[in-house]
């Protein structure tokens, strides 16, 4: 496209154009070209484009913005009303002192928020040593802000629960802490301060209920029986203690159903070993 097919157009023109035409873009559908090209004879006669040359802007005022805004309630609205870019509409605005977002500066206003838990330090201190969450500790003290918890603790230096699931009664999947082992025996957190608490912080429900029932701690010798053969059923009159495991294997080597259960297992193993051989 050559050069002297545009001669016709002027800055006079284009300004006419714009002024009754309102937007750049109502001037690029009236004269049936597009976007860049129109850009590129902006560019040659003078017309600014996307940089902010105050004498370009002069006639932008701050009292002029202002009444855009309050007409149109959108800045981007605006741009489109004045034929430039937001990114150019944001450094007039700047340049005219305008807030950005009509509110408090950022810094000032994160300095006030962060503020609200001064007075709260202590309780949140406390809190966290209990276990809580960050955002359990805002919903206690009504800081609708998580996050601004999580930074308060980091500057007092107070130690935050690893991420991840909630443990024990903290979480919401909790049971009541009843667990069974790979022989089918029930565990349960024992008491604070049990002298045969097991590695995970558990014990033997059976053993526990026995001795809830005697009022006395069980020795590591004491076997505690189920009378139905049912690890799962815990109830007192379903236990049976024996002095040592001597005792308990003589008492269920004496009952039949046993004996022959112990029997069917001998036999079944020599089978096996039998099978191997051959």
């Amino acid at each position: 496209m050559k050069r002297r097919h545009w001669d016709y157009l002027t800055k006079d023109l284009l300004g006419h154009l714009y002024g009754d035409l309102g937007t750049w873009n109502a001037v690029c559908k009236h004269l049936g070209i597009d976007c860049r090209t129109l850009i590129s004879h902006r560019r040659r006669l003078g017309i600014a484009v996307n940089t902010f040359d105050r004498s370009d802007w002069s006639w932008i005022t701050a009292k002029h913005l202002v009444e855009l805004h309050h007409k149109h309630k959108n800045w981007a609205i605006v741009s489109e009303h004045l034929g430039i870019s937001p990114n150019v509409l944001l450094c007039v605005r700047k340049g005219l002192g305008i807030h950005l977002t009509g509110k408090k500066p950022a810094r000032e206003y994160c300095r006030k928020r962060a503020g609200r838990l001064d007075s709260k330090v202590d309780e949140i201190r406390r809190l966290a040593k209990l276990g809580w969450s960050c955002s359990m500790i805002a919903d206690a003290v009504g800081e609708p802000s998580a996050e601004q918890v999580r930074r308060r603790m980091i500057r007092e230096k107070i130690d935050r629960r690893p991420q991840g699931a909630m443990q024990g009664k903290m979480n919401h999947c909790w049971r009541g802490g009843r667990t069974r082992d790979s022989d089918g025996y029930i565990q349960v957190p024992a008491p604070d301060g049990h002298p045969h608490t097991k590695s995970n912080g558990y014990i033997y429900e059976h053993r526990l209920v026995m001795e809830q029932h005697l009022g006395r701690i069980l020795n590591p010798e004491e076997v505690v029986h189920h009378i139905d053969a049912n690890k799962e059923n815990n109830a007192v009159q379903n236990l049976q203690l024996f002095q040592d495991n001597a005792s308990h294997l003589a008492y269920e080597w004496s009952d039949p159903d046993w004996a022959e259960h112990q029997s069917a297992i001998r036999k079944k193993v020599v089978a096996e070993e039998e099978s191997l051989v051959a």
